[in-house]
């Protein structure tokens, strides 16, 4: 049984963004890595907005931050310039010292991709545990179990 593709309303984050010309690819696709581009501008818009009390000027003043360690991305259907995408994101998973992203892009209401990334929270280069301020801002975008 094929699993059933995540609904916008599904999330607690949207952003719409802006596909470019110089996206796309010979056959007129938007191209594997300006999608990965979209993804990662949503994500950022995403943490923006999540963090926007906790970090201020984008960074920690206790020095922990977070870096991307893992991402995958499932391309679903073709998506095309010049149309708008819309991407969505939530919280699906937390750990210790870490927690995952899960996203969508939807493309005239169809849904045209997924993505999901893994952050870690680094302080001196090692990983550091989930501050208890942001744990709590992360578990207000937590969604519910995916059917991924």
């Amino acid at each position: 049984m094929a699993k059933a593709l995540p609904q916008l309303e599904d999330f607690p984050f949207a952003a719409e963004l802006t596909t470019r010309f110089d996206d796309m690819d010979i056959l007129g696709h938007i191209n594997n890595v300006a999608i990965a581009n979209l993804y990662q501008e949503s994500r950022v818009m995403f943490h923006r907005e999540l963090f926007k009390r906790t970090r201020g000027a984008e960074h920690r003043k206790d020095k922990v931050g977070t870096v991307l360690v893992d991402v995958h991305i499932a391309y679903r259907a073709e998506t095309f310039y010049p149309k708008p995408v819309t991407i969505t994101c939530g919280v699906s998973r937390m750990g210790n010292t870490s927690y995952t992203i899960h996203s969508a892009m939807y493309q005239d209401g169809q849904c045209v991709g997924t993505c999901d990334a893994v952050l870690v929270y680094v302080k001196e280069g090692k990983p550091h545990p989930i501050p208890e301020d942001e744990r709590t801002l992360l578990s207000q975008y937590q969604m519910p179990a995916t059917n991924e």
